[in-house]
């Protein structure tokens, strides 16, 4: 989902600057990619019509993750999009790759990541 955030935005808005913002801990994690470009009419954002199926898509795997996906935009003003959720899908997340099962390293393994 923040792949396709920030590849809709440096495809799409015509931003001169991309930010993203990223928080993680044990218990939450959020994800926030803004830019200055130019928004995204508000027809689409609550339709997800034509060529914009990304953004429903992009809903519906936060939705069964227990994630929660806002997005904030303004035609001429930018856009953000916020991803925000438990982070306990992510520490239990197997992943099935070159024949075999890998579990995703918890974030403490990582180096301390964790705030908590």
């Amino acid at each position: 989902m923040g792949r396709k955030a920030i590849i809709n935005a440096l495809r799409h808005s015509r931003a001169t600057k991309v930010e993203t913002e990223i928080e993680y801990s044990r218990r939450h994690m959020r994800l926030c990619v803004r830019d200055n470009g130019c928004g995204i009419d508000p027809q689409i954002l609550g339709a997800g019509r034509g060529l914009h199926w990304g953004l429903l898509g992009m809903r519906e795997r936060a939705e069964n993750i227990g994630a929660s996906f806002r997005i904030w935009s303004k035609p001429g003003l930018g856009t953000d999009v916020e991803i925000s959720g438990p982070a306990r899908p992510v520490h239990e997340r197997k992943i099935r790759r070159f024949g075999r099962t890998m579990v995703m390293a918890d974030a403490k393994r990582l180096g301390g990541l964790t705030n908590d």
